[in-house]
């Protein structure tokens, strides 16, 4: 008889191992103290109201209704599986993705970032002077300009000192120089590859080429009929140099072959020139407030108008989109 009761009560435990697999495992997985950092706390999507009707007695040794409710879901994976809507896992990549596109076009949870400065407060910093190191390009610096492709700037002044800095650091370094004699530069410019930067002074006939990768100057002769380099002006593209010397014509200069292409000729004395942003264009801007656009494939004036505000005509410039155009007074309305 004794041997009946134990074998009836070692299949109960067979069973009851299977059904509700009673092991270490699972009596820790019900314990919710060391359950906390692995799933999350979630609230159930619908509470089934007959679920409570159930009494905690049809299991032998289990009074707990909490655990008789867990022992029924125990029961449930081991017999079926637990089904992929009702695993706790992590989100997927694509879902958090979608997630996050779904917040990037809802404004009001999430603001898109603006390409513009912010209207109340700009944080700035303080540089060094570039030419902190050297200061020897005189008292008046009439050029500084940026190095296209990398972190430099060029200086120059009345002095003839030309400087080649590299820029963004705590210290500027200086990494080349040298001077033109008996020049006061009023005009420099790199070309759009970065390799050479165009100088010229308003009191000689001659300006100069210098080429960063050799760190060597060479002066060219500019063409006869240029008297002096008031204007000197280059193309975005690199390929013209457009010169006046403060009267009515203004010159343009291939800058491959160093030849004068054209004489463009203005209605009274031109102030400022500047490149449309293609380099198809020219802009010239008389003393007097009228502009003229000249085409550069047939060298003849494509329009003419007046800058109803202009006082004394001072400056010019065009926008790099194209669309703008810029223009400066010589007076001082104030």
């Amino acid at each position: 008889m004794k041997r009946k009761l134990s074998s009836a009560h070692d299949e109960e435990a067979r069973v009851s191992q299977l059904l509700f697999n009673k092991t270490k495992k699972f009596v820790e997985n019900l314990n919710p103290k060391d359950n906390e950092e692995e799933v999350s706390e979630l609230k159930p999507a619908w509470v089934d109201e007959d679920d409570e009707n159930f009494g905690a007695n049809i299991i032998p040794n289990v009074k707990s209704t909490s655990l008789y409710t867990e022992k029924l879901k125990q029961k449930y994976e081991t017999l079926m599986g637990t089904p992929s809507w009702a695993k706790l896992n992590k989100k997927s990549k694509d879902e958090d993705l979608a997630e996050d596109e779904i917040l990037r076009t809802v404004g009001h949870l999430h603001k898109k970032k603006s390409n513009h400065l912010p209207k109340d407060y700009l944080e700035i910093k303080k540089f060094p002077q570039i030419n902190a190191e050297t200061k020897n390009e005189g008292s008046i610096i009439s050029c500084v300009e940026f190095h296209p492709k990398i972190s430099a700037a060029l200086v120059a002044g009345h002095s003839g000192v030309v400087s080649l800095f590299s820029v963004g650091g705590d210290i500027n370094n200086k990494l080349h120089s040298f001077k033109l004699k008996k020049w006061r530069i009023s005009a420099a410019q790199f070309t759009p590859d970065g390799s050479e930067a165009f100088i010229a002074s308003k009191i000689n006939h001659t300006y100069c080429v210098y080429n960063l990768v050799k760190a060597e100057p060479k002066l060219i002769q500019l063409p006869r009929v240029v008297k002096k380099p008031v204007i000197f002006k280059m193309s975005s593209d690199g390929k013209y140099i457009a010169t006046c010397d403060g009267f009515e014509e203004v010159y343009l200069i291939c800058t491959a072959s160093k030849e004068l292409l054209k004489s463009l000729k203005h209605n009274s004395n031109v102030s400022s020139v500047s490149f449309s942003h293609d380099s198809a264009q020219l802009y010239c801007y008389g003393a007097e407030g009228e502009i003229t656009i000249w085409d550069l494939s047939t060298y003849r004036p494509l329009k003419k108008f007046y800058d109803h505000g202009c006082v004394t005509a001072s400056c010019l410039t065009t926008s790099p989109c194209g669309k703008l155009l810029a223009t400066g007074s010589g007076e001082d309305l104030s």
